[in-house]
């Protein structure tokens, strides 16, 4: 499961095996709670920043998602939103997505609201936000 993918990438680092590349970050990052307890969210945001992995658009929407959709760190998230996306679609639906829940709908229609042009991904986290929250 998605805990040995962990404890793979964590042995080729201690052995070390040739440095990770940047396609290995979304799937450590998307572990979640596993992955918060292996290592630590803060830790694995510096590799990422440490490693220059930012710059690809799909690892900084796997930071914004731990952020938002795991840890619940609306403010941390927004900012790492601010200074790497290029408010692209897949960004922030990806930012929505982890705000659309109880406390937090508010934010995710912010966003929503801030969009310059929705597609059928973003009004359908909105939908589902609204339905789970019961705004709809």
């Amino acid at each position: 499961g998605e805990h040995d993918f962990l404890l793979l990438f964590r042995d080729a680092v201690r052995q070390g095996f040739p440095r990770p590349k940047h396609f290995s970050c979304p799937p450590l990052l998307g572990s979640g709670p596993e992955f918060m307890e292996f290592c630590g969210t803060e830790l694995a945001h510096t590799q990422v920043m440490r490693s220059g992995f930012e710059r690809y658009p799909f690892v900084w929407t796997a930071l914004f998602d731990l952020y938002s959709g795991f840890c619940f760190d609306f403010e941390i998230a927004r900012r790492l939103f601010d200074e790497l996306s290029k408010g692209n679609a897949v960004s922030r639906t990806t930012m929505i997505s982890g705000c659309a829940r109880p406390g937090k709908m508010s934010n995710a229609l912010l966003l929503f609201d801030e969009m310059p042009e929705r597609d059928v991904s973003s009004w359908g986290v909105v939908i589902a936000g609204c339905i789970q929250t019961g705004l709809f």
